[in-house]
């Protein structure tokens, strides 16, 4: 049998000053803090870069998004990540953007019951300064964003957790 698999799509906004835009993730039970980028599930039907501007806007309030770049497709398969999953895929886009106040048009309280909360713009130097203990969702997400900002990538990349 197939593994049953969340497919999402993620945001990398970056604005010009080379500012990425996170979201704190208190994994439940008692689980690591992860800061990841802003995206969520695929719908069924939905094109991935269709629920990239869903997303957008439902958890940071973005409308405009461009024509963002395809960085990265991720495949891990572990049961227990997200409950009722045995693992994500996740689409990564690289969307530039002014800066600007996250306000999605879910709402604090939704956003709050989907665990999306506590935004905060990371510079580069941050992102690659941190030493935790909380972790960055990909893992490598300091190395792998400078890399794709210097060399965009042709087509997506696979990457690991």
């Amino acid at each position: 049998m197939a593994p049953h698999l969340r497919h999402s799509a993620r945001g990398l906004i970056i604005d010009p000053d080379g500012h990425v835009l996170l979201y704190r993730f208190a994994v439940p039970g008692g689980g690591p803090v992860v800061w990841c980028p802003p995206g969520g599930g695929v719908e069924p039907g939905e094109s991935v870069r269709d629920a990239l501007a869903r997303e957008l806007v439902e958890e940071t309030g973005l409308t405009d998004i461009g024509d963002p770049l395809h960085l990265w497709h991720q495949v891990v398969e572990q049961p227990g990540l997200l409950v009722g999953w045995d693992g994500v895929i996740n689409d990564y886009f690289l969307v530039q953007s002014a800066r600007f106040e996250p306000q999605g048009s879910l709402g604090a309280d939704q956003l709050a019951a989907e665990l999306v909360g506590d935004f905060r713009w990371w510079h580069l130097d941050d992102l690659a300064a941190h030493e935790g203990p909380e972790l960055f969702s990909p893992r490598e997400l300091p190395r792998l964003l400078d890399g794709a900002l210097r060399h965009p990538p042709p087509a997506p990349v696979t990457i690991g957790l």
